[in-house]
């Protein structure tokens, strides 16, 4: 692929990333290893915990990382008939102008670029302080500590991004192989702990961390795999949400359909490959924890890796792994922020935000989106100093992406209502977009009802911005539906592509 892989994935790179026209180079090699260098990122190293606290025993919490996996094969599969029936960049903005109104575009965009690429950004911020903070202070760091870390880390970051692209996209480039690297390391470890009779640690390093290992390899037996699982539909929609954090990602093949060869048969096939694929190192990862820790160990736990390396591998092991989650984590900042500031820089660009998104920096002749990252980083630090907590952060972010994915989708439906003669080179059956709309239904109703407040802040960011894209229409008129195949790079695009194919 010609950019760099993001772990919050969006990938802008330059102006023309909604436009048709683009050289298609993207092959089912690279939509596989797209989707799956963006999906694994950090929160598989923080939701863990917080999907068995909330699920409370062993044999849901691999459930829900199942049904996890399904819902977001059939949302991905779904994007997938969207994205063959418009095979244009740009993603949900498209098929969201095309289905309802460029107004839906243009919010499903300006949400996206001012609070849950944000938002998405700080939970991974977290992370990285989170780890950092256990090689010092241990589970519960001073507050001001972490939070002083977490925003160090973004500055930096920021800094770096504004003075050279292409040092941000070498380190992100290395943090990519690394936090593969990571995960794979995990899964083996994984797998010869179980293999080995007694563990392997075997009471090496403590003899209650060996007696709760003992206990912890029957956490799967059947008999006890489901005790004390929550009856409760808000726990399970929670538990849930976290699981959907550390899929997140999975839609952004749709973001560069325009650069996709024959995307109608090399989308859903990179779909079909690479979210089983994730799916499954996400489910065995977790019964390797499982198998390892107890329920109780697991709960609530925001540095589960750590907790599980040392069980096994000792005082050596944790630290390393701390080290090298940190270090994951600081590359899917990196990403996320870059992708990010681009998609906002991108925006200001071609109309749809206000020009002053697209104004750049200048130095050492080199053009980098000053005011995109100034965007991120403001909000960024919003959230960590006013809410700091992951979980807090996770909602805001899980409400405000799978609210358009949501109406994104019922668009798909309502496509096939409205326009029954729009070619659709790949067709999903029925029941997979019903089955995705009631699945984000549930989690987007649960949210609301459980956390107004969190999800308020999207409503209101969303309120804000309508009498913004009023103003813009007005300032640089409406993008009307042509007959043709592309559109001009001087086209403004209010909410997204207007344009039929």
């Amino acid at each position: 692929a010609g950019f760099p892989l993001t772990d919050n994935g969006v990938q802008e790179c330059n102006r023309g990333h909604r436009r048709a026209g683009m050289e298609r180079t993207l092959t089912l090699r690279s939509a596989v290893g797209l989707i799956v260098g963006i999906v694994i990122g950090s929160g598989i190293f923080a939701s863990p915990g917080f999907v068995v606290a909330e699920v409370k025993s062993p044999g849901a919490t691999l459930i829900v990382w199942s049904i996890c996996g399904l819902v977001t094969l059939l949302g991905s599969l779904s994007m997938a008939e969207l994205s063959a029936a418009i095979p244009m960049s740009g993603g949900e903005s498209v098929y969201l102008t095309r289905a309802f109104h460029p107004v839906v575009g243009f919010w499903y965009t300006w949400l996206t670029g001012t609070l849950a690429k944000p938002a998405g950004a700080a939970a991974i911020a977290i992370v990285f302080s989170d780890y950092v903070c256990r090689l010092k202070w241990g589970e519960e760091p001073p507050e001001w500590d972490r939070k002083g870390i977490t925003l160090t880390a973004v500055f930096f970051l920021a800094s770096v991004q504004i003075v050279s692209t292409f040092a941000a996209t070498v380190v992100q480039d290395f943090f990519a192989v690394e936090k593969l690297a990571l995960i794979f390391t995990l899964c083996i470890a994984g797998i010869a702990n179980a293999a080995s009779p007694n563990g392997l640690a075997d009471g090496a390093y403590d003899e209650l961390g060996a007696n709760a290992t003992s206990a912890a390899r029957h956490n799967l037996d059947p008999y006890r795999a489901f005790q004390d699982t929550s009856n409760e539909p808000e726990d399970w929609a929670l538990a849930l949400m976290n699981c959907l954090f550390a899929m997140n990602g999975w839609n952004n093949i749709n973001l560069s359909a325009g650069e996709v060869k024959r995307p109608e048969l090399v989308i859903p096939r990179a779909a079909l490959i690479s979210i089983p694929l994730i799916t499954a190192c996400y489910v065995w990862l977790n019964a390797a924890y499982l198998l390892t820790l107890t329920v109780d160990e697991m709960s609530g736990a925001k540095t589960i890796a750590v907790d599980f390396a040392h069980r096994i591998g000792g005082p050596i092991a944790g630290t390393a792994t701390a080290v090298a989650v940190a270090l994951s984590a600081f590359g899917a900042l990196n990403g996320s922020m870059f992708g990010a500031s681009r998609l906002v820089h991108a925006c200001g660009k071609d109309g749809t935000l206000p020009s002053i998104f697209g104004w750049e920096a200048r130095i050492g002749g080199r053009k980098t989106p000053l005011v995109g990252l100034l965007t991120q980083v403001t909000v960024i630090t919003i959230l960590v100093t006013v809410v700091g907590s992951f979980q807090v952060i996770v909602r805001v972010y899980i409400f405000a992406q799978w609210l358009f994915y949501l109406l994104t989708i019922v668009g798909l439906l309502r496509l096939r209502w409205t326009t029954p003669d729009l070619i659709r080179p790949f067709r999903v059956p029925t029941v997979a977009p019903i089955v995705f709309v009631g699945a984000a239904a549930f989690v987007c109703g649960v949210l609301l009802w459980q956390s107004p407040v969190e999800c308020g802040v999207s409503i209101g960011v969303l309120a804000l911005g309508t009498p913004l894209y009023l103003l813009q229409r007005r300032r640089i008129g409406t993008t009307e539906i042509q007959g043709d195949d592309e559109i001009t790079e001087s086209q403004p695009l209010l909410g997204g592509v207007s344009t039929d194919v």
